[in-house]
C-alpha cells in the first residue's frame, strides 16, 4: 500500500542513511492479520498504531515509522492465546555447547529471558551462573520466584555494576526495540574481557513470507527485519565483525509447499493435511512461482539462509 504524505522520511536507525517508503500498514489491517493468526479479536485494550514501513537505501534495513514497540498489554494477550515462549530454539543448542566447553562455570547473562527456560537449562545441564534482565518489574519478579537472578532494566544498571559475564546472549529481542545499536553496545560492555557476545533474530523475509503476511513479522511485535548487511552494519557500528551461524535451510521442495499452503490455505494450513498434500496439483502454476522464488532465496556462508540467524559479535 503505498503512502504518498509530504512529511520527511525517517533516518536508518542502524546507520543513519535515508531510507525508501515500501508500505503502509493500517491499524486495522494489522487488527486483521493478527486476529487471523491467534485466531481471537485483538482485545479493545491492545493499542495498535498505523506504520510504514522503510527500507534504508545502504544497509537494507526494513525498520517501523513510528518506532511504537507494543505494550504489555498486548503480550499478555498474545502469551494467553499462543503460548508465546517457546519451548525449544536452534540457537539455545548451539550455545549450549560453547557454555559446556567453557573452563569452570560460566557466568551468562540473558537480557529479555521471557520464562528463563533457556537459563535454566544452562544451569542444570552446564552448572552455568545465570542472570536475567526483563523489561518489567513484574516480570522479573516472576523470574526470582522460579530461583533465577533477575533485574527489571530500570534496576539493572546499578544492580549489576561491575560485573561482567562471560557470555552475554539476546534471543530475538533486537527485532523488538527502538535502539538496536544501543542495545547490542550495552551487551558489550557487560562482557568480560574474553566474553561473547551473541543475539538472534529472525532472517527476513522468512522463507514463507513470500505471499502471506506474517502479523508477528512486522509491528507492533517486530520494529526491524533484518538481513546479513543490516546485520553487519550493526556489529560496525559498535567497532565489531559479525560472525553469522544459521541452521541448514529447510529442502527447497518443502519450502515451496509451506510456502503455497500459507499462501493458499493461511497460516493454520497444517488443520487441512488431505487439502495440503494435493495443492501443488492443485496450483501449479503458484507452486511453480514458489519454486522459483525459493531458488533465488539469498544465500549466507555459501548456503541457502534458513529463517533464523545467531549473530556473534567479534573484534576487527
Amino acid at each position: 500500500m503505498p503512502d504518498s504524505g509530504a512529511t520527511s522520511d525517517p533516518q536508518c536507525p542502524v546507520c543513519g542513511s535515508a531510507a525508501q517508503r515500501e508500505r503502509t500498514l493500517t491499524a486495522r489491517f494489522l487488527a486483521a492479520a493478527l486476529q487471523e493468526f491467534v485466531e481471537r479479536p485483538v482485545p479493545t485494550d491492545v493499542a495498535l498504531h498505523d506504520y510504514t514501513m522503510y527500507c534504508c537505501t545502504a544497509c537494507t534495513l526494513r525498520f517501523a515509522d513510528p518506532p511504537a514497540p507494543a505494550g504489555d498489554a498486548f503480550y499478555e494477550w498474545l502469551d494467553r492465546e499462543s503460548k508465546y515462549y517457546v519451548a525449544h530454539r536452534w540457537e539455545w543448542d548451539c550455545i549450549e555447547e560453547f557454555v559446556r566447553a567453557h573452563p569452570g562455570p560460566a557466568a551468562v547473562l540473558e537480557i529479555g529471558a521471557g520464562d528463563a527456560r533457556f537459563l535454566r537449562r544452562l544451569q542444570s545441564a552446564a552448572g552455568a551462573r545465570t542472570v536475567a534482565i526483563e523489561r518489567s518489574g513484574a516480570a522479573a519478579s516472576a523470574l526470582r520466584a522460579k530461583g533465577v537472578e533477575a533485574y527489571a532494566e530500570d534496576e539493572a544498571g546499578a544492580a549489576l555494576a561491575g560485573r561482567r559475564f562471560d557470555y552475554v546472549l539476546a534471543f530475538h529481542c533486537v527485532e523488538h526495540v527502538v535502539d538496536p545499536v544501543g542495545l547490542v553496545a550495552s551487551m558489550l560492555q557487560r562482557a568480560g574481557p574474553d566474553g561473547r557476545v551473541l543475539f538472534s533474530v529472525p532472517y527476513s523475509p522468512m522463507y514463507f513470507e513470500s505471499r502471506w503476511f506474517d502479523p508477528l513479522n512486522y509491528p507492533p511485535h517486530h520494529l526491524t527485519r533484518w538481513n546479513r548487511n543490516s546485520l553487519e552494519r550493526l556489529c560496525s557500528r559498535v567497532g565489531a565483525r559479525a560472525r553469522l551461524l544459521l541452521p541448514p535451510a529447510y529442502p527447497l521442495l518443502a519450502r515451496a509447499r509451506h510456502a503455497l499452503a500459507i499462501r493458499c490455505l493461511g497460516p493454520h494450513w497444517s488443520r487441512r493435511r488431505r487439502l495440503w498434500k494435493v495443492l501443488p496439483l492443485l496450483h501449479p502454476l503458484k507452486f511453480a512461482g514458489e519454486l522459483v522464488r525459493q531458488t533465488r532465496r539469498e544465500r549466507v556462508n555459501g548456503r541457502v539462509a534458513a529463517d533464523v540467524v545467531l549473530v556473534e559479535l567479534q573484534s576487527t
